[in-house]
């Protein structure tokens, strides 16, 4: 099928001012905030209803054309190629709230801000409250399995989801979760058999187009407090997060920023190498109890901030932070590029140590910043370490590139288990590594997508 005979079926799905292949419109879906090399599509779509995705898909199938599902374009793993791009973010719309249920519904297209939004006006609240809210959308989300700052207390995206309603690639439409029974509520994911909800989460869009997204909700707490403690050693801090966790005491939010992350996010803490601000939320008697808990437990291994001033720039960087936005020191134009991967809490320290001494020996003296932070994250870490590199320098966006596979293969070696891969952090040889799991997945690619045509090249390699 030709671009002119595929864009008048479109036009025919969605209508014409729902299509384009105008060069300025294709250049702006051609990456996200990545160091991946920018792939533009030759056509976009931006379908309404979960009904004109399904005709899209059966359209695109029978004519095996590879398709991009689009949501904000916040992420940081990589973007795939396709002919097709399909923007979801015209699906944005509020469909439930169910507080007999405690959950809600929204299209895929909506943003986490949107979306909690419109709970607080009822007095509810999400579990997950990802760092690019503004921009990320639920579908994508739900895809990548985000983590985001509430993860110590709700964990990953994919712990809050309850069921999603999903378009095949045939254009057949799924709803998974108590909610496959058309007389029951979106309130529980498991039943009827296996987890089908799971299947889809951290898929990367390849085995469907996920249309609709069921979350739990929960009620807006009463109190917050926010505290923060230094340590002078990694193995210290994460000794305080492990006893956390091993107590589970409900914290909200937990950070460790280390070694350069720390000198410059703050300069005035010289000695100590590294501080976690630590956020409680609930009722004021839960606040009141969890805060003397956290607090026995940190001072076992570090001290805490009590300068006003210190404390004052601890809750504004928690504020910048939860807005999604980054700072970078001039005069580099800096792209971050975040290898998050989770890992048990007292495995951090190894994997620091071997991060560090890898962007050393790899990326020398090329126009990167090495930084490195974890999120406590239930019963384990989210470690992060940031690659910022200066994206008007070719040699060092070409270093950048070729860097992250290799250094994501030598973490996996300790442990290191990417929450979300994508182009940027699924290399092949990563993958393959899994044996007989990377050979179900791809064997699960192959039955559900036979002509390849969702996300091309991620996660599974064809074999042609």
């Amino acid at each position: 099928m030709g671009i002119v005979e595929l864009k008048r079926t479109l036009e025919n799905i969605v209508g014409s001012g729902n299509v384009s292949n105008e060069d300025f419109e294709l250049v702006c879906y051609s990456r996200g905030w990545t160091a991946d090399i920018p792939r533009e599509h030759q056509i976009i779509a931006k379908p309404k209803t979960v009904e004109q995705v399904s005709d899209i898909l059966r359209t695109a199938n029978e004519m095996k054309v590879p398709i991009v599902p689009l949501g904000g374009q916040s992420n940081l793993i990589g973007h795939p190629e396709g002919v097709l791009c399909l923007d979801l973010t015209g699906m944005n719309k509020m469909i439930e709230i169910d507080e007999g249920s405690l959950t809600a519904t929204a299209e895929t297209g909506m943003t986490w801000e949107e979306f909690l939004y419109e709970l607080s006006k009822k007095g509810w609240t999400a579990g997950p409250h990802l760092h690019s809210a503004p921009t990320a959308t639920l579908g994508g989300s739900v895809a990548l399995c985000s983590n985001g700052p509430t993860s110590a207390r709700y964990g990953l995206v994919g712990h809050q989801v309850v069921g999603l309603e999903v378009v095949l690639p045939n254009g057949g439409i799924v709803q998974t979760g108590s909610g496959a029974n058309p007389k029951a509520k979106n309130f529980v994911r498991y039943g009827f058999g296996s987890d089908l909800t799971g299947l889809f989460i951290g898929s990367h869009g390849i085995f469907g187009v996920i249309t609709k997204v069921t979350l739990r909700i929960y009620q807006e707490p009463e109190a917050t407090e926010i505290q923060a403690y230094t340590f002078n050693s990694l193995e210290t801090a994460c000794k305080a997060m492990y006893d956390i966790q091993r107590k589970a005491i409900p914290i909200e939010s937990a950070y460790i920023m280390m070694g350069f992350y720390l000198q410059y996010t703050y300069p005035e803490i010289k000695a100590p190498f590294a501080i976690a601000p630590i956020i409680t939320t609930g009722t004021t008697e839960e606040v009141v109890l969890s805060r003397k808990r956290v607090r026995e437990l940190c001072l076992k291994e570090g001290q805490e901030v009590t300068d006003p001033k210190i404390m004052g720039k601890v809750k504004e960087w928690w504020k910048y932070d939860f807005a999604g936005q980054y700072k970078a020191p001039p005069p580099l134009v800096l792209m971050p590029v975040p290898l998050c991967s989770c890992i048990p809490t007292l495995d951090v320290p190894k994997v620091y140590d071997a991060y560090v001494k890898f962007c050393i020996q790899e990326l020398g003296k090329t126009k990167t910043l090495t930084l490195a932070q974890a999120f406590a994250c239930q019963n384990n870490t989210v470690f992060t370490p940031l690659i910022m590199y200066d994206e008007r320098d070719p040699e060092t966006w070409k270093r950048v590139r070729e860097f992250i596979p290799r250094v994501v293969n030598s973490l996996a070696e300790f442990g290191f288990t990417p929450h979300y891969t994508g182009r940027l952090k699924g290399p092949p040889e990563l993958m393959q590594r899994l044996g007989g799991y990377y050979g179900l997945l791809k064997e699960l690619k192959e039955k559900i997508d036979p002509n390849n045509i969702l996300n091309p090249g991620y996660l599974v390699k064809p074999d042609s």
